[in-house]
């Protein structure tokens, strides 16, 4: 248990927090723990095989994916916000190029990326 949760049960079973702070931080607690990212094992674990993709194909009537051709467009899509954002995003601090505004906005544009095939990924290994 983390410290926080220590401290807030402690100070609840004391009478210190009323039961809806308990409850808000318990709910802050689970939003906190939805929104982490999805680790690299989390996402190989539901690429699917040609045999799990031809079912799904067939189930939901989609179109399988050339996976060459889905990463280079992802990748092209960051590159071109790099270029677009690059001199917007890019300060100078004592004369030497900041990247961590343009660095913080790629992370984002990535992780939205990430969260929404893995999404996909976890509907379709639910449904199928």
């Amino acid at each position: 248990m983390s410290d926080a949760s220590n401290t807030m049960s402690q100070n609840a079973s004391q009478g210190n927090y009323s039961p809806a702070a308990v409850r808000r931080f318990s709910e802050a607690q689970r939003r906190t723990k939805a929104l982490a990212s999805p680790g690299l094992a989390d996402i190989l674990r539901l690429v699917p095989s040609e045999d799990q993709m031809a079912k799904i194909v067939l189930a939901f009537g989609v179109e399988a994916g050339d996976v060459d051709e889905l990463t280079g467009a992802g990748s092209n899509m960051v590159r071109e916000q790099y270029d677009l954002m690059f001199p917007i995003l890019v300060t100078y601090i004592r004369g030497e190029q900041n990247f961590n505004g343009l660095r913080m906005h790629l992370d984002r544009v990535v992780d939205g990326l990430i969260r929404s095939a893995y999404g996909a990924a976890n509907f379709y290994e639910t449904a199928a």
